[in-house]
């Protein structure tokens, strides 16, 4: 079993070393180092070359964007779960837009973080149900609608079945069974849906699709 390498970026000493300590019972995965200060991050993972990185999302949301920017032109692009002391929803949607594969609330066992992790490591999404329900009790208002329903208007027919059926929760492979095509192709797909909606997660275009109301089959 290959273990994950996971790297913690955050301010609360006592939280990360219980956090490091948790990890490394894991068989799955161990810590390969932390830091305290978001600044750090971008050589922590330039030097320590981290499957997943755990950041701390108490902080201010512009220098938060800043620091996932940096990482992603770094060249070394790590799969990032945030840490979030509270429901704060525009917060984790900027940090959606920019990659995160994972949002778990402080609050949460450490159980959900490992399991945060593992989810990230496969790249796929990882939200604590409550800020989950947050996130899409803000899919309500009618100008954020509109603006949402302006921005699917580039996409393909397919693309647009596609976004669908991810609406839906199903994964690549279930949709390229249901759309009988390859797995691959509903990749591109995706990609390019991504692309078109200038967002860089699967769960970020669900969200724009849940926005403009865009329903399961």
């Amino acid at each position: 079993m290959r273990e994950t390498a996971v790297a913690i970026i955050d301010s609360h000493a006592v939280l990360c070393e219980s956090l490091s300590a948790w990890l490394d019972t894991q068989l799955d995965m161990r810590v390969v180092g932390s830091a305290p200060s978001p600044s750090q991050a971008v050589d922590l993972v330039m030097s320590l070359r981290p499957d997943v990185l755990i950041l701390d999302g108490d902080i201010d949301s512009t220098s938060g964007a800043d620091v996932l920017r940096e990482i992603t032109a770094s060249g070394m692009s790590p799969a990032v779960v945030m840490l979030m002391s509270n429901e704060d929803r525009e917060a984790a949607s900027v940090a959606m837009s920019l990659g995160v594969y994972g949002f778990v609330l402080k609050i949460a066992p450490l159980q959900e973080v490992a399991e945060a992790v593992r989810w990230a490591a496969k790249e796929k999404m990882w939200v604590s149900p409550p800020l989950l329900t947050s996130i899409l009790a803000g899919f309500r208002t009618g100008t954020d609608q509109d603006r949402a329903r302006h921005s699917l208007m580039p996409l393909t027919k397919r693309e647009l079945q596609v976004l669908t059926l991810m609406v839906d929760g199903l994964n690549h492979s279930l949709i390229a069974e249901r759309l009988h095509v390859s797995t691959n192709t509903v990749r591109t797909h995706t990609q390019n849906l991504q692309k078109k909606l200038n967002v860089h997660s699967g769960l970020a275009a669900v969200s724009v699709a849940l926005e403009a109301g865009l329903r399961p089959y």
